[in-house]
């Protein structure tokens, strides 16, 4: 007998399957497509494990078993190769990412096809291939020309020894994952995406998809959406405002009177000159009316709306005094306009000193309409950009913040914290505030707290902490309070501390939070640890021992009118009292925040984004895309933690591609999510050079029929690509027949673990390479090992002697060819060839592998056992045998002589032929099973009685006692009762 040479056989099928293009695709009306993904892999240093292995051969197998069905199947395979792996281990060995990138795609190029996967080649990239990341940096450019890209101050991990910021995911136990150096909390200027605006969607749609419940839970958690009430609580000032109207205004007009009224109603001083000339400014006339009619001290806060924006700009300039802070609505700094001229573009000096206007004030907030009928929106992004601080973009009660109120102006004239809480009920027992170590109020309010160097020493160790740290209910609550300023509770107007502890985040609701000590344990934790004032206010717990947390049905009390009521029908009523009283507004809180977008790093793709003075952030012409990353040989970041590419003078001067101005060039550049959020679009069209890809592709193959993957990416990843999708299909870069979702079907597997079930890792040298199981075992074993390791969706340990079983199975199976006749098998072979199709279907689409290539096992044995085997039979063994070994499976139909078995029909079962002929009976005695008898399929009601009360056992039972009762039920049972 010729032995079974795996090395001959796989390196034939390899061959032929690349010479006949196989698996290659393409749009066919005619068949129904089926599209199977799985995730992008990372082409690491040390190639391919035998982890990775797992989800590639499970699609694998269900899309052979695909095609064999009819079906047009698309399994493709790319790199993604961006990101902060490749460039870690650039600086570790001094060897640029794009030449160990390439050397590592080629080594994971080599596996995948040595272990036999049936992918699209023709379709194969990376994401640092230029013709693709044109596509992701013109994604980007469409996201900020739809309001979903900003730019604003944002605190990230920051990493002391390598000067980078770091995604939550590189921080391990508080240290940097590429030195291990200190990592701390740092505030810089970061691309967002606002992925927020597709939160109720990307939780609404998971109804419409075959997920795992478990992953769309993973997903809702994230999002984490919740309801109740927002609630502003003002912090005691004695701030005095100077208000300064626009051009053809006066102080009657718009929003004025009712912003002076309610500004008086706190008690401040509101200064509101009549500016002389309103229809004919000019400014040394303006400037000079302000400075003499009204004052300014370090408590002053001015507010400029249009042209009173350029006018309060030139005010702080000129001031010898630092001023509170300064807020600016519908603000410009050139006289550029979207409906006509004005007649003082000349009568303005257009230069600002920007860096004075920011020494000069205390805080700054700049407020831009999205709908400004007026005034450009790039107007508002550029006194962002210049002056920093808060910035507000969205859309005003009226175009140019023209209405008779516009809340969001007097939100960021008082100032106040706004809290979320799902319990508005519990108002009332509110004692203190509390706010996160990263709060902007601390900063904003530095000169009033009296104690901010005590504030600052506390600030300066919780950042350094991780959020498990900080969140964790156990540890001891600390704290400092924030002396010299003090916050109002709103539905009884007393005065509160307010305290800063690190158990608070700005990650969850606005970073602030009331905390009510009687009903929270947390709160009154830190209440008893500070000696602060404990109310209760729904009745039924002991407070003096604990908070009363369990508060269902629980009666009001201390809480003025709502007093007796109960608290649960209190949570609406107290909401909508809120509301009319304009003290807070019901609403909807979401855990998810806008996606930081953007990385000081080398490798990446570059922010398609030009910064220029006159028209602020302007997008990188389509024309000019791709802007291809610069191969430069020293990619540390700088000193001050920027971007390599910021040392590159060619790369950053550019003129402006709308005023062909001075410029510079973003040298940010995009985190590793960027290209592996869309590449399964790009998988349909893969060399189009004129668009991300056609409609007729996107048409036929989106969505993805069945995408799998580890657990661990069914939370971000999926939702970051959720959104981006959505996003194109909003925008019409996705047709609208390819439906809102880009998945249909999700699914998950468990890791393979290290020998001993130890989690395979680089340092605990447990990481199991394929390489030398597939030269000594063959890549059929490797595969079949893998999916008969255990169930599919768990966690398993490699075992080598497992390895060794798997092969002599494969080996069985060769043998058996030799035993092929033309007899015909006896019926119980033929059975049980037809339950195995049965059964190894069915299993495959559970993704019960496990259990399918057992059954193979239990048919291949009998198959050995019996003096000869059919040659329908042990062809039927061959084709359920192929998705699994398929090299082994082409081989063994070559020799019974046929060629191609990827074109060759999924067997079907005869339902008929795969009856048992006999039955197993259980047979109880008083409820209790006595025994198990086996009869003939069909057995009569009668002749089934007749053979239970004759067993032997049940005789024993019975004890020579009469029955009362015997009920058969058709097929399963027999009940005997005594």
């Amino acid at each position: 007998m010729v032995k079974y040479d795996h090395k001959k056989i796989e390196k034939k099928w390899q061959k032929y399957w690349d010479d006949n293009k196989t698996f290659e695709v393409s749009v066919s009306e005619s068949k129904k497509k089926f599209y199977s993904l799985i995730e992008f892999p990372y082409p690491s240093g040390e190639g391919l494990h035998t982890g990775h292995l797992r989800s590639n051969t499970a699609m694998d197998i269900i899309c052979r078993k695909r095609r064999m069905e009819g079906f047009n199947v698309l399994y493709p395979i790319g790199f993604d190769a961006f990101g902060l792996p490749a460039e870690n281990y650039a600086v570790k060995v001094g060897v640029k990412p794009q030449v160990s990138i390439a050397k590592n795609i080629k080594t994971f190029t080599k596996q995948l096809k040595e272990s036999g996967f049936s992918f699209d080649w023709s379709r194969s990239f990376s994401t640092t291939d230029p013709a693709y990341y044109k596509w992701t940096q013109w994604i980007f450019v469409k996201l900020f020309e739809n309001g979903l890209a900003y730019k604003k101050k944002e605190n990230i991990n920051w990493c002391t020894k390598c000067k980078i910021g770091l995604a939550k995911e590189e921080v391990v136990n508080g240290a940097c994952e590429r030195c291990g150096g200190e990592v701390v909390m740092k505030e810089r200027d970061q691309w967002m995406l606002k992925i927020t605006k597709y939160a109720d969607r990307l939780i609404e749609d998971l109804d419409s998809v075959d997920y795992l419940e478990r992953i769309k839970a993973q997903q809702i958690n994230w999002i984490g959406k919740s309801t109740g009430a927002e609630v502003d609580f003002n912090i005691k000032s004695d701030f005095n405002y100077v208000l300064l109207h626009g051009f053809t205004g006066n102080p009657k007009k718009n929003f004025f009177p009712w912003l002076k009224n309610e500004l008086e109603k706190g008690g401040a001083k509101v200064y509101c000159p009549e500016l002389p000339n309103t229809n004919n400014p000019s400014e040394d006339e303006q400037i000079e009316y302000i400075l003499k009619n009204t004052e300014f001290d370090e408590n002053t806060i001015i507010f400029g709306h249009s042209l009173g924006a350029v006018n309060a700009m030139k005010i702080v300039e000129k001031l010898n005094t630092k001023i509170a802070g300064l807020v600016l609505a519908g603000g410009f700094v050139a006289p550029e306009f979207k409906d006509h001229e004005r007649n003082y573009s000349d009568k303005y000096n257009w230069n600002f000193d920007y860096e004075k206007i920011k020494k000069n004030s205390g805080f700054v907030s700049v407020l831009s309409d999205t709908n400004d009928d007026a005034v450009p929106i790039e107007q508002g992004r550029i006194l962002h950009e210049k002056l920093g601080g808060y910035f507000w973009e969205g859309e005003s009660a009226k175009s140019h913040f023209c209405h008779e109120e516009e809340p969001i102006i007097l939100d960021n004239l008082v100032e106040s914290l706004r809290v979320f809480t799902t319990r508005p009920d519990t108002l009332f027992g509110a004692t203190f505030m509390v706010v996160a170590p990263e709060h902007e109020l601390i900063e904003k309010y530095k000169d009033k707290i009296e104690n901010y160097d005590e504030v600052s020493k506390y600030i300066s160790v919780a950042v350094k902490k991780t959020e498990i740290e900080r969140s964790d209910a156990e540890k001891e609550k600390t704290g400092v309070e924030l002396k010299g300023i003090k916050a109002i509770n709103p539905v009884n107007d007393k005065e509160i501390p307010l305290f800063v502890a690190d158990y608070v985040m700005m990650g969850y609701g606005t970073g602030a939070i009331m905390a009510v000590p009687a009903h929270d344990q947390r709160d009154f934790e830190f209440a008893k640890k500070f000696g602060l004032e404990i109310v209760e206010v729904i009745k039924g717990g002991d407070i003096k021992k604990e908070a009363y947390i369990n508060i269902d049905g629980g009666v009001m009390i201390n809480s003025g009118e709502f007093d007796g009521l109960k608290a649960d029908e209190c949570i609406l009523k107290i909401t909508k009292w809120l509301e009319e009283k304009k003290l807070g507004k019901a609403a909807v809180n979401y855990k998810l925040r806008d996606w930081i977008f953007s990385r000081q790093r080398y490798w990446g793709e570059p922010i398609p984004m030009i910064s220029c003075d006159k028209c602020g952030w302007v997008t990188v012409p389509e024309s000019e895309l791709p802007i291809e990353l610069p191969d430069i040989d020293d990619f540390m970041p700088t000193e001050d933690g920027d971007s390599p590419l910021a040392k590159l003078d060619d790369f950053i001067k550019v003129k402006c591609p709308k005023c062909d101005g001075d410029a510079k060039r973003e040298t940010d550049v995009m985190p590793n999510w960027a290209g592996s959020n869309w590449y399964f679009l790009r998988y349909t069209d893969p060399k189009n050079d004129k668009e991300l890809a056609s409609s007729e592709n996107l048409k036929y193959f989106t969505p993805v029929d069945w995408y799998n993957g580890g657990m661990e990416h069914t939370t971000l990843h999926l939702l970051y690509s959720r959104f981006i999708y959505k996003f194109l299909y909003d925008i019409g870069a996705v047709p609208k027949e390819c439906g809102p979702e880009p998945y249909k079907k999700r699914t998950a597997h468990g890791m393979i673990l290290g020998e001993g079930g130890a989690k395979m890792s680089k340092s605990k040298g447990n990481v199991i390479n394929p390489d030398s199981y597939i030269e000594n075992y063959g890549a059929d074993t490797v595969r079949m090992y893998e999916m008969f390791m255990g169930p599919f969706d768990q966690a398993i340990a490699w075992e080598d002697k497992s390895v060794i079983g798997v092969r002599r199975f494969l080996d069985k199976i060769w043998r058996i060819k030799e035993k092929v006749s033309d007899k015909a098998d006896d019926k119980n072979l033929i059975r049980l060839v037809h339950q195995s199709i049965e059964k190894v279907s069915g299993d495959i689409e559970k993704m019960h592998f496990n259990t399918a290539v057992s059954q193979l096992m239990i048919l291949t044995n009998e198959m050995e056992k019996a003096e000869f085997v059919s040659g329908a039979s042990y062809r039927s063994l061959i084709l359920l045998l192929s998705p699994f070994a398929p090299h082994l499976a082409e081989e063994l139909w070559e020799i019974t002589g046929d060629k191609g078995l990827s074109s060759e029909s999924w067997p079907a079962a005869d339902e008929q032929l795969a009856k048992e002929d006999v039955l197993e009976l259980v047979v109880q005695v008083n409820g209790k099973v006595r025994d198990k008898i086996k009869t003939k399929v069909g057995v009569s009601e009668g002749d089934a009685k007749k053979i239970a009360l004759e067993s032997e056992q049940v005789v024993r039972w019975l004890e020579g006692k009469e029955p009362k009762k015997v009920i058969y039920v058709k097929g399963k049972l027999v009940s005997i009762v005594v």
